[in-house]
């Protein structure tokens, strides 16, 4: 990690230091003292950074994206088959609907309107549990929602996986909630409600939970690493591979179908997390998964461009 440049902008202070050191060997002790921890921090902070990172690989000791449990909550409403006439139709007047209302600034009265209309028609929602690991490859059990549009014919459609944003109550995740958005505030459900717009429009749509979210908590102490990006990427990426297992494992029992494509997105922290995954996927399994596009909105990627100024 870099040091702060605040250290030796003060020339003058610079050189009242260096006039010290001349003065007196005790100073000169202290500042080698001195020297030596700031090193030893420094040193500290690089082999932590590095760690988190680099070392990591250890993450793939266990059956990482392996489906361990599923679930197929019934709708409460509404038909689960859409012709495909009805389907892109829908498809266009959603999106044109849901721009308007980004560019109009009601984004919360617009969803709502939309997710009234969807209703959430045309749509299945699958829990799915799987296998995945923390930075140092200690076994985890996440959740996710899979939400899968539903069609007459076979189709092949596009995976797109949306990281929600912060979360401040831990059962306010997409597992909890997609089996039933309309009993959840949009403000709580917002990746969730654009989740089912989503399917509707054609995609395949990936909502992972995250680590230490829903029941399923890093080492059961609820622990969630907070904008770590190794720690939340390796779970967005057993995510996909665990849709992909379930896709795979169910392509006789339904007409839909994984075309290879694979998209990602989020706002806030769902923001960081899509860069973070992105990277991750780019880095270390890009023979397995090819981002076709990201779109990582408003998250905090720059920590310490943030945080120096409000240090100093």
């Amino acid at each position: 990690l870099p040091v702060p440049r605040c250290c030796c902008r003060d020339r003058a202070r610079k050189k009242t230091v260096i006039s010290s050191i001349n003065k007196g060997t005790a100073v000169k002790s202290n500042l080698k003292i001195s020297r030596k921890i700031l090193l030893s921090v420094v040193l500290s902070l690089t082999l932590a950074g590095c760690s988190s990172d680099d070392d990591s690989d250890n993450a793939d000791r266990v059956d990482r994206g392996a489906v361990l449990a599923v679930e197929t909550p019934q709708l409460l409403d509404g038909d689960t088959v859409a012709t495909d006439e009805t389907f892109q139709s829908w498809a266009s007047d959603l999106l044109k609907l849901l721009v308007d209302c980004v560019s109009e600034g009601v984004v919360y009265d617009g969803m709502k309107l939309i997710i009234n209309q969807v209703n959430p028609r045309g749509v299945n929602p699958v829990i799915i549990t799987y296998e995945s690991a923390d930075k140092d490859g200690k076994r985890l059990e996440l959740k996710g929602a899979l939400l899968i549009p539903t069609t007459v014919f076979k189709q092949n459609f596009p995976l797109i996986s949306v990281q929600h944003g912060t979360q401040l109550q831990r059962l306010l995740v997409p597992s909890k909630m997609a089996p039933s958005p309309g009993n959840y505030a949009i403000q709580d459900a917002f990746e969730v409600y654009l989740g089912y717009i989503l399917a509707r429009a054609g995609y395949i749509v990936a909502l992972p939970d995250y680590p230490g979210m829903g029941d399923k908590t890093s080492d059961n102490s609820g622990f969630h690493p907070y904008v770590h990006g190794r720690s939340l990427a390796i779970s967005v990426v057993d995510m996909l591979r665990a849709s992909r297992n379930y896709l795979g494992a169910n392509k006789d029992n339904m007409n839909v179908s994984w075309n290879g494509q694979v998209f990602l997105m989020g706002y806030s922290e769902g923001g960081y997390v899509t860069l973070a995954a992105a990277r991750e996927i780019q880095q270390k399994h890009a023979n397995e998964f090819t981002v076709t596009a990201a779109a990582p909105l408003d998250g905090p990627h720059d920590l310490t461009g943030v945080m120096l100024p409000i240090m100093q």
